[in-house]
């Protein structure tokens, strides 16, 4: 479980990262089965009109549903009790699964994701929702790592500044002024879905990975129904429903 310290962080900046969650043993087997999942399987996660602005980046590629497409997600990710332990440390005893990601941004160029609310895409009734993202690679500024402004949870749901990417007006927003949030292999970051965040360009020769896990109260409902129907959602992950 998280200390108290941690989870009063937390609390007051939306974001935490937490060091110690994976062996290096379990680090391989994720990506063994990151690298099992990227074949012909990955899309374009950078769908909004921002690319034009950089013609010549690479995109974000990724895919859902992680667990479909091997066995040992379900270990790495949902049945990983020192993960599930931070969740229940922030949120209390009852975790649901609401769904899994993967990210793959490119060497030299890869594009980053201008500063959004996860909120924008999976609106919720309580606003419950957490995510934990899993480093596989080390993600540094200059790979692009997440960027996030302090406390931008308590601020509530933003008016969106494109609909089609759903992100928040770069003006008011810029990368430039969020908080980097480096990390090595094997470290976790979890953060309220409303929390303001983004990348930006990864200018190395070297892909950054990482894959994620969003989850919610099972007393929550969602809004506006999207993102509803991924695979094993509702699965309680601890707790009752």
């Amino acid at each position: 479980m998280l200390t108290g310290q941690q989870v009063q962080n937390f609390h007051e900046d939306g974001f935490l990262k937490v060091t110690g969650l994976y062996t290096e043993a379990e680090m391989e087997d994720m990506e063994d089965a990151f690298e099992s999942c990227v074949n012909g399987r990955l899309r374009d996660f950078t769908h909004g009109e921002w690319k034009k602005d950089n013609p010549k980046s690479k995109s974000v590629e990724g895919c859902h549903d992680l667990q479909t497409y091997d066995f040992r997600w379900t270990k790495l990710l949902l049945f990983h009790q020192p993960l599930t332990d931070g969740f229940v440390s922030l949120m209390g005893e009852n975790v649901q699964l609401h769904h899994t990601k993967l990210f793959r941004k490119g060497t030299e160029q890869g594009i980053g994701f201008p500063m959004h609310q996860d909120a924008a895409w999976m609106r919720h009734e309580k606003d419950s929702l957490l995510a934990a993202t899993i480093h596989i690679s080390d993600a540094t500024e200059e790979m692009g790592c997440l960027k996030m402004y302090r406390g931008s949870h308590k601020t509530g749901h933003l008016p969106v500044f494109s609909e089609k990417g759903r992100y928040l007006d770069p003006e008011k927003y810029p990368i430039s002024q969020a908080t980097a949030i480096s990390a090595k292999r094997g470290d976790v970051v979890y953060f309220h879905y409303l929390t303001i965040h983004g990348s930006d360009i990864n200018t190395t020769n070297k892909v950054r990975k990482s894959v994620l896990v969003q989850v919610r109260d099972p007393s929550d409902n969602n809004i506006d129904g999207q993102h509803n129907g991924s695979h094993g959602q509702g699965m309680m992950l601890a707790g009752i429903a």
